[in-house]
């Protein structure tokens, strides 16, 4: 980096003079053409994206230098694709890449579109055969010589550096997460061997069916739309349940009952469903246990809509104790899913249901480590998964769910199990995108004091 302005300046007037004198002629182009040579030297004058004295920062900016001499000593504006494709007769999306590189003076974003080994060696050629600077072209080929070395040295291949360009700028990072979640997504829809357009989670705090004032009763209920088997040959899990716990940690259900407390919890809806229930199956280990989907037919011939409802087994704390400031529910998530949505509805029997959405938030955690997914601090960067901003429902948003066939009826046989009907619930929806599977939501309530509050309203 330099600090003093009279050598940066100096310096900077010397590469652009370089530039002027290998037969860049500014009247030829626009004038975000002619500021080239300024952004150039600019980035090639910083400490680099990729380290302080990194090759690879000083490796691309030459290369895009050596780039902008050949492409104007040849006539060809440096900044259009159609007239680098139609000059030197290479293919459009080759001619577009060197565009966007000429164009970009960030050697992050710039890295990930830079073509491939072939693609430079064809275009090296094609400059020889059209451009009369026989000096330009030969420091082209040894710009390119040093900006392979550089990336092997980097990135070990060129086949990383994309990734690796991709994770340089935090900022930008954190604006092509959904894109980089995507394709993650779709490739863990070949691994998984299953698919969903939509997963609804949702669970229903409701007064307690034993008349506890100081317990709440829980019903829950799962929607999968549009799912589909990518692979034949493997049964695939959908829906997960430990056995609950006593405060204490120990367990309160042991393995034979488990069956039980799955039928109960992860009800199968025949109605509501679209596929058969004997394509359904309880599997259980010891504490835990999972729903899953049999092998069978894939493709459009396996699509499905399937919904699970159920209820708690135990009712839980209302109000914040010693032992107690909130309700945690863990939802897992199996299936690679385009948009899960995370429902938390509370019946207006409770008093506390008008301060909900102050109250509730979701987290997210690895599946695999049991740590959490969501940045630790706010100035952490990019993050693998996108819960939105929560947003209020109750029974009319519901009924108008245009993904989610019969949402509030399915709502409404949830509620049933707890003595509610759907006109009784209000809530908050939180909706994540392309999240990675598998990976578990915590739905966290944070719990009111017991004090001053009336049990319940009528």
């Amino acid at each position: 980096m330099f600090h003093n302005d009279n050598v940066r300046n100096a310096v900077i007037k010397s590469i652009i003079n370089e530039i002027i004198s290998a037969n860049l002629r500014p009247e030829l182009y626009t004038n975000s053409v002619q500021s080239i040579p300024i952004e150039m030297t600019e980035a090639l004058l910083s400490d680099g994206e990729f380290g302080v004295g990194n090759r690879l920062d000083n490796a691309y900016q030459a290369f895009r230098i050596s780039l902008v001499r050949v492409l104007a000593a040849t006539g060809v504006d440096p900044q259009s694709g159609t007239s680098i494709s139609g000059s030197l007769r290479i293919n459009r999306q080759l001619a577009w890449q060197l565009a966007t590189v000429t164009s970009d003076a960030s050697a992050s974003s710039g890295l990930q579109v830079l073509p491939g080994t072939r693609g430079l060696e064809l275009f090296a050629k094609a400059c020889e055969s059209r451009c009369n600077d026989e000096l330009a072209v030969a420091e082209l080929r040894n710009r390119v010589s040093d900006l392979e070395h550089a990336a092997k040295a980097y990135a070990g291949d060129r086949a990383s550096l994309p990734l690796f360009a991709a994770a340089a700028r935090p900022k930008e990072l954190e604006q092509s997460t959904a894109t980089l979640r995507r394709d993650a997504y779709r490739a863990q829809c070949v691994l998984l061997g299953i698919q969903a357009a939509t997963q609804v989670r949702g669970l229903i705090i409701a007064p307690s069916r034993s008349g506890d004032p100081n317990k709440v009763s829980l019903a829950t209920y799962q929607c999968f739309t549009n799912l589909v088997r990518y692979r034949r040959d493997r049964p695939s899990r959908l829906l997960f349940i430990e056995a609950p716990t006593h405060d204490d940690g120990t367990r309160a259900l042991g393995p034979e009952s488990m069956t039980e407390h799955m039928h109960e919890k992860f009800a199968l809806d025949e109605e509501l469903s679209t596929s058969p229930g004997d394509a359904i199956e309880l599997m259980v280990e010891g504490p835990r246990g999972w729903v899953v989907l049999k092998p069978g037919e894939t493709g459009v011939e396996s699509r499905s809509n399937l919904v699970f409802t159920g209820s708690a087994a135990y009712e839980h704390p209302r109000y914040r104790n010693a032992k107690n400031s909130m309700n945690q529910f863990a939802i897992a998530t199996y299936v690679p899913t385009e948009t899960i949505h995370l429902d938390c509805l509370m019946s207006r029997k409770l008093a506390e249901h008008s301060s909900l959405p102050e109250r509730v938030d979701v987290h997210c955690f690895d599946a695999s480590t049991g740590l959490p997914m969501r940045p630790v601090k706010p100035s952490d960067p990019a993050f693998l998964f996108e819960v939105c901003e929560s947003r209020e429902i109750g029974p009319t948003e519901l009924a108008c769910d245009s993904q989610t066939p019969n949402m509030a009826e399915v709502v409404a046989r949830a509620a049933k199990r707890v003595s509610c009907t759907v006109n009784d619930l209000v809530g908050v929806r939180f909706t994540s995108s392309f999240a990675m599977s598998p990976m578990d939501f915590v739905i966290s309530r944070q719990l009111p004091d017991g004090h001053g509050q009336s049990d319940f309203r009528q």
